[in-house]
């Protein structure tokens, strides 16, 4: 069994580079170059398929009624404890940034 200082020596004193008759660059030199996508393309596809899945999501919860009776409830919700939640959340943030 070899040991760590052995193995990291043969490894520092090993050829970096074998030798293949320029094979690699041959081969490199027959790929095509690289094509520059759009950066747009990109973004589109990206918002495209958020706006799949939102909808998606809005039709399979029932047209948006998850989030109509969302609403209704927090209308039904005393002021008194929205403020609650709301300092309250604020007061955690707080806490965690100092």
């Amino acid at each position: 069994m070899i040991d760590d200082e052995t193995l990291d020596r043969q490894l520092r004193e090993a050829v970096p580079y074998i030798n293949d008759d320029r094979f690699t660059a041959r081969v490199m030199a027959r790929l095509p170059a690289t094509r520059a996508e759009p950066r747009w393309l990109r973004a589109m596809i990206v918002v495209g398929l958020a706006l799949i899945g939102t909808g998606m999501a809005y039709f399979l919860s029932g047209g948006g009624s998850l989030v109509r009776q969302g609403v209704v409830q927090m209308a039904d919700f005393p002021i008194w404890l929205l403020l609650v939640f709301a300092f309250g959340s604020s007061a955690r943030r707080l806490k965690y940034e100092i």
